[in-house]
């Protein structure tokens, strides 16, 4: 499904500049405030940057109002629910992933998983739960400070700077099949129930 998406990405770019991209529930707990409120900085150096934002609920109106207060409502979309399949292809099409969530929010970091594997460079939350997802930064992940618009700012600067090349994201790849296999998930819990059982 992700390598399909990345085939077709290409032909539905949905703007000439860089395209940021988030995927959840539109709740302050997911932290697109926070994003938000890094866009004035990045749209100065960008002034075609788009963020997007997939998801609906209850906070749609007031992230509207913050990126209208910030004079940047022209640079947020929020196009509402998507399927599974299309929020993949936008994550393949997108320019960098940005995962703002607060720590309180997030059990497995699964759409940070799913995310390794759509080749895009990802800037993310430094939370526990998204660290040991991920294991560590890299050219082409890396960590802000949790609800820190400039600490995610400097980040996306960043990758927006930087090239990046294919071998840059197959140690993520690498890691998501090694670690998040479902079968290899399996086992490890049945290993450790075996193990507690035994005490």
């Amino acid at each position: 499904m992700v390598q399909q998406a990345q085939q077709t990405s290409a032909q539905n770019r949905p703007t000439p500049g860089p395209v940021l991209l988030s995927v959840g529930r539109l709740v302050p707990e997911k932290g697109h405030g926070t994003v938000i409120g890094a866009l004035p900085e990045l749209v100065r150096r960008h002034p075609d940057l788009k963020y997007v934002i997939l998801g609906e609920g209850p906070n749609r109106d007031a992230l509207l109002q913050q990126a209208r207060s910030l004079g940047i409502a022209e640079h947020l979309e929020m196009p509402g629910w998507v399927n599974h399949n299309e929020a993949i292809r936008q994550m393949v099409a997108a320019d960098c992933v940005i995962m703002p969530s607060h720590s309180v929010q997030e059990g497995f970091g699964l759409a940070l998983a799913e995310a390794m594997l759509c080749e895009t460079p990802i800037v993310a939350s430094r939370i526990p739960v998204f660290e040991e997802v991920a294991g560590g930064e890299s050219d082409v992940l890396s960590f802000f400070t949790e609800g820190d618009s400039q600490s995610l700012g400097d980040q996306v600067q960043s990758i927006l700077a930087g090239p990046n090349e294919p071998k840059d994201f197959q140690p993520l790849v690498d890691r998501v099949a090694e670690k998040f296999d479902v079968k290899r998930m399996a086992h490890a819990y049945a290993d450790l129930y075996r193990q507690l059982r035994l005490r």
